[in-house]
Formats: C-alpha cells, structure tokens, sequence
C-alpha cells in the first residue's frame, strides 16, 4: 500500500508525540514562572488545567503507537498509563467538556467564591473558579467507598501539605512522561526514512492529493508521467504570461523530473 510505502501512519505518530513533547515541556518551564500575586496564581491554575489535554493524549498515544524499546521504557509505560487515568479523569471533567455536575459540586466546595466582600475582585475570583473546579475534578476520582484514589484525601489546593501531594505528583509524571516521549521518539525517528531533494516533486505531488473530508480515505499516489505533464503545462502558462526566462530556466531544472 502507497500508505505504508510513504509511512504515512509511523510519521504520524511522530508528529503527534512531538506536540505532546513541547506541550509537556512548555507546562514545566511555565510551572515555574509563577509568583504568589493573584494573577501568577491564576496562570497557575490556567497551566495547570491546560496540561491534562496533552497529558490524556500522551494515554491514548502510549496505548495506541507501537514503540517497543527496552524493559526500562515498557516499564515506565505501565506505570504512566496507570497514573494517566487519573489525569484523564479530571480532564473528561472540563479540559474536554463542560460537565455541569463538577460545576455544581465546585461551586458547593468553594461557597466563598460567591462572597459579597470579593465580588468585584475579578482577580481573586478567576483564580477561585479555577481551583474549584481542579480541586473537584481531582477529589471526585474515588474508590467505590468514597476515598480518593490517589491522595486518600480530599485536596485543596491553598493547604500547603495537599498543594505539595498535588503538585509532586503532577511533577513526577511530567518528568516521566517527558522521558517517555523523548525516548519513543527516537525509536520512531530512527524508523522514518527521510525524502531527499530529488523526492520534493515526488511528494508534492502526493500532497496535492490530501482529501481533508476525514470520513474517506486519502488518495496516496503518485503518477510520474502526470506530474510532468502538469509541470511542463503550468510552465507553458507562466511563459506565455511573460516570465522572466532565468526564472523559467529554474523550474525546468530543478521542477522537472529527471
């Protein structure tokens, strides 16, 4: 199959494990920018539900790309798939829809949120919303009893002993996932035969192919005499439009196939 022969699939994954890679990386190094003012607090909370997008599509990537490698990485995979279900939890709570019911239930946990005194501190009460509704994405991944299954305690996010259990734990999968990812895309890398050169005109013509309905398939082919065809007739178009010749000498030499 042309797909195959053009490692459309395997070239996929690269792309989207290197989004996921700059998405992570971006998350740790803005992690750290933050200060204790209502506005750096804020951003934290804005980073902080804004990296479950990456981190649940780092699961379904771990559970669908075939990557292999050492016992070390197979091992780190069991381990992120585990901890991601929590963080897919809460993201299935609000990064990818809005769940009326987590609203609810944050608005009874934050009651201060809807206090006389601060309604007009804009600030404090973005930086509140935000909180809540981390706050019960995080408390409402339970066991059947009714504990957390992760903490075995309910987390607020302002009590420094569960900002640190939070926090920590959210660091620790970051780094692994980071990891993760790094390594599986050089195996993956390392799979991927790059074009050279000569092959732009190759896969240009491929390009012009992409169907974007997502219901139907692709067309992936490549039709030497065609493509020729069509260059030599677009470069007749362009010299009876009056091209400068030099630029007409270019594309008949680096256009046109050999």
């Amino acid at each position: 199959m042309n797909k195959d022969k053009y490692q459309i699939s395997r070239k996929a994954n690269y792309v989207g494990l290197k989004i996921i890679l700059n998405e992570l990386l971006f998350f740790q190094r803005d992690i750290h920018l933050t200060s204790l003012t209502k506005e750096s607090l804020a951003f934290q909370m804005r980073a902080t539900l804004n990296v479950f997008t990456p981190l649940h599509n780092l699961k379904d990537a771990i559970n669908k790309i075939k990557v292999g490698g050492d016992s070390d990485l197979i091992i780190k995979a069991r381990k992120l798939r585990r901890d991601l279900e929590f963080i897919s939890h809460i993201r299935n709570k609000w990064a990818s829809h809005i769940d009326h019911v987590i609203l609810e239930r944050a608005v009874q946990w934050h009651p201060h949120i809807f206090q006389d005194s601060t309604k007009e501190n804009d600030q404090y009460l973005t930086y509140e919303c935000y909180r809540a509704v981390i706050e019960s994405g995080i408390n409402s991944y339970i066991c059947k009893d009714g504990i957390q299954k992760v903490f075995e305690t309910e987390i607020d996010l302002l009590y420094p002993p569960n900002a640190k259990q939070f926090y920590g734990f959210l660091a620790e999968l970051i780094a692994t996932s980071i990891e993760w990812v790094y390594e599986a895309l050089e195996i993956v890398k390392s799979e991927i035969v790059f074009h050279s050169r000569e092959q732009v005109i190759e896969y240009a013509a491929i390009a012009a192919n992409t169907s974007f309905n997502l219901k139907d398939e692709s067309p992936i082919e490549f039709d030497a005499l065609e493509t020729e065809s069509k260059i030599k007739d677009s470069i007749e178009i362009i010299k009876n439009m009056g091209a400068d010749p030099k630029v007409i000498e270019f594309i008949e030499k680096n256009m046109l196939l050999k």
